[in-house]
């Protein structure tokens, strides 16, 4: 247990760390900023496109719904950003890109 960094780690496995206080770091920190209003929560919906610039983002998604936001978290597996490289609008900098290889 010599290596853990600090005591808000916790260890997992020989190489892992789990963070303990989720607060102010880990997913808590993305439910604490969510909307009041539910309403505004989309789940289990089918991503077609994310389109996104300096003045925010565009979610198109497969049944056709467009939303708008100031910002998007994305949040899947590498895989999937290897073999939908059009999910992304535009794609990811050839740097990042190639990092994802």
């Amino acid at each position: 247990l010599h290596n853990i960094p600090d005591q808000s780690y916790e260890q997992y496995a020989p190489d892992d760390f789990f963070v303990v206080d989720q607060h102010p770091r880990g997913f808590a920190r993305l439910v604490d900023d969510l909307p009041v209003d539910a309403s505004k929560v989309v789940l289990n919906a089918a991503v077609s496109q994310i389109q996104y610039d300096s003045f925010g983002s565009l979610v198109m998604l497969a049944n056709g719904t467009q939303l708008e936001a100031d910002a998007v978290v994305v949040t899947v597996p590498v895989g999937v950003l290897q073999q939908h490289t059009d999910l992304l609008n535009p794609p990811l900098a050839a740097s990042q890109a190639a990092a994802l290889q």
